[in-house]
């Protein structure tokens, strides 16, 4: 088996076992990898890969979306209310191509995926999820 072949089943295996406070840490950390290579290919002047980089963001954000249980409360309802300002500001960012806008961005989904993160951690009595090792390293410096 090759490391390709080797590496996505290993993701494949580690999203079908993942109890779902796990995978939504995984939805944050591919939001914020894809929106930290996006600040990356606008430096660079890639608007293309930039786009699609943003775009990907946007189809987590809309998966999040979907996941809500909003007949379980008022914290769903804020969170819906967050996914959809997150949704327009990274349209905006995608027109604009602005690196503020989309690091603002970041700012609001940080906070988020530790929270989940740190919710998975107490409710499994494990680490964080291994992806998000991976993930320090891809933090662009502002």
């Amino acid at each position: 088996m090759n490391t390709a072949t080797g590496n996505k089943s290993y993701l494949e295996n580690a999203v079908l076992s993942a109890p779902p406070e796990k995978l939504v840490v995984m939805l944050y950390d591919g939001m914020l990898r894809f929106l930290n290579q996006a600040i990356e290919h606008i430096r660079s002047g890639n608007h293309a890969e930039s786009t699609r980089l943003i775009g990907r963001a946007r189809e987590i954000v809309k998966e999040l979306m979907v996941s809500l249980k909003t007949d379980t409360g008022q914290i769903a309802y804020n969170l819906q209310a967050l996914y959809l300002f997150v949704y327009q500001k990274l349209v905006e960012a995608n027109f604009s191509k602005r690196e503020e806008e989309i690091r603002e961005i970041i700012t609001l989904i940080q906070p988020l995926r530790d929270t989940w993160a740190e919710a998975a951690r107490k409710r499994t009595g494990g680490p964080e999820p291994a992806i998000r090792k991976n993930h320090s390293a891809l933090n662009v410096q502002r």
